[in-house]
This record gives C-alpha cells, sequence and structure tokens, in this order.
C-alpha cells in the first residue's frame, strides 16, 4: 500500500509534469488528434482532450474513495460488471463522452479546473487516517484496492496520459518530417 508521503509525492509530481507541458504546448499541438478514441467511431483524442480526461478521472476517482469512505458498498457503481473487459468497455464510453463535454473549455479553464480538482484530492487525502488510507474500497479494480491505492492511481494515471499525448506528438512530427 502507498504511503502518506508516497501519494502526497505523485501527485505533486505528476501535476507539476502536466501544468508544465501543457503550458507550454503550441496551441497547433494542443488540438490535432494524436490518439486514437478507445470507442469505435468516435473522434480520436488530442493534447486538449487528453487534459479535459484528466479532470474527470481526477473527479471520479475522488468520488469513489468518498463514497467507499461514507460506507458506500458499491463507490464504484460496478455493481453489474461481471469481468474487467466490461468494466474497461463502460469507462471508455464514459470517457467518450466527457472528452467531447470538454472541448468547448479552454487550455486555461481545463488546467484551473485539474489544479482545483488537484486540491480537493489533497484535502481527501490529508482528511484521511491512517487507518482509512488502508481501507479497502469495494470492487476495486485500481491499485492494491485501498483507499490509498485508489489515490495513487491518479497519479500514475495522469502520468501515463502524459506520455501518450508526448509520444502522439513526436510520433505525428516524425510523420510529418519524414
Amino acid at each position: 500500500m502507498p504511503t502518506r508521503d508516497d501519494i502526497l509525492d505523485q501527485l505533486s509530481a505528476t501535476m507539476a509534469d502536466i501544468q508544465a507541458f501543457y503550458r507550454d504546448l503550441a496551441d497547433e499541438d494542443l488540438l490535432q488528434p494524436i490518439t486514437q478514441s478507445a470507442v469505435e467511431g468516435e473522434q480520436d483524442w488530442s493534447a486538449k482532450d487528453h487534459l479535459a480526461h484528466l479532470v474527470q478521472v481526477e473527479g471520479m476517482f475522488r468520488a469513489v474513495v468518498e463514497r467507499a469512505l461514507a460506507g458506500d458498498p458499491d463507490p464504484a457503481d460496478m455493481g453489474d460488471v461481471t469481468d474487467d473487459q466490461e468494466a474497461i468497455s463502460r469507462q471508455n464510453h464514459i470517457n467518450a463522452r466527457t472528452v467531447v463535454d470538454g472541448r468547448v473549455a479552454s487550455r486555461d479553464e481545463l488546467l484551473r479546473a485539474l489544479r482545483e480538482s488537484r486540491a480537493q484530492t489533497l484535502a481527501v487525502v490529508d482528511a484521511c487516517s491512517d487507518e482509512q488510507l488502508g481501507s479497502l474500497v469495494p470492487r476495486s479494480r485500481w491499485g492494491d484496492g485501498s483507499v490509498a491505492g485508489v489515490l495513487s492511481t491518479v497519479a500514475g494515471h495522469h502520468g501515463r496520459h502524459l506520455l501518450q499525448v508526448q509520444g502522439g506528438l513526436e510520433s505525428r512530427r516524425v510523420d510529418q518530417a519524414g
């Protein structure tokens, strides 16, 4: 199980990396499609779409933790999900809808929303006792299944998307140069 300090360090590092990357990203790089949507028939994702996704996912993970701490027996609303593939498919469809909704926001609005969401996540970490951090999140499919594991997953998820965006932009540059 990640420790409180591990979680805070991971959240701090990924937030700094995301803020710096998106702050310096050229407008044309922000809006060009760079990664394929996980949902067939949906528009490919731009760097901005990934940012909108990060905002949504941060709030979603935090809400799952808050519901678990409040005693919800199914805090991730996975009651009828029978396997990992079904859970992934469900989440991909949610992601596709929320990314479309995020396209109307500006980069600055999305970065501000992510900072605000991160502040709320940090408040949840601060409010948790060590016992609560070690408690299990029922039906969790993230980390080690503990509250700490789910909170740590936020940072890992954000870091993976940053790498996807960076790789997608680099691939596009190579294709354009070649």
